[in-house]
């Protein structure tokens, strides 16, 4: 599938929130793939990357302001922090925060697209 950065945003929202909702659960158990299908990572902020950029998805990743560090798999990252939580209660406390941080993102690149 072939993604515009609105899309990928959308997506990432989407298993962010399922994420959040559902706490002890993992990115590739989302049902979402089955419409979606397989992307770069479970990811389709490294997707939209890979399809945008030098086929890397780690240069200038369309959710970096989320992570507090550069990339998502850098120490101290937000997503890090998920990825290694093993307490249900954390992994939804660490979804909740990239989910909103998603959402916001989404929100800005919509006033300064005009969708």
């Amino acid at each position: 599938m072939k993604l515009t950065k609105k899309k990928a945003l959308k997506i990432c929202e989407e298993l962010w929130f399922w994420l959040e909702k559902t706490g002890g659960r993992h990115k590739y158990e989302w049902k979402g793939w089955i419409k979606y299908k397989d992307m770069r990572n479970n990811c389709p902020a490294c997707e939209y990357n890979v399809q945008h950029s030098d086929g890397r998805c780690m240069s200038d990743c369309i959710l970096a302001s989320i992570w507090v560090v550069r990339h998502c798999e850098n120490e101290g990252s937000l997503y890090r922090e998920w990825h290694r939580s093993k307490a249900k209660k954390d992994r939804k406390k660490y979804a909740t925060i990239i989910w909103k941080g998603i959402r916001k993102i989404r929100r800005s690149n919509d006033k300064t697209t005009g969708n």
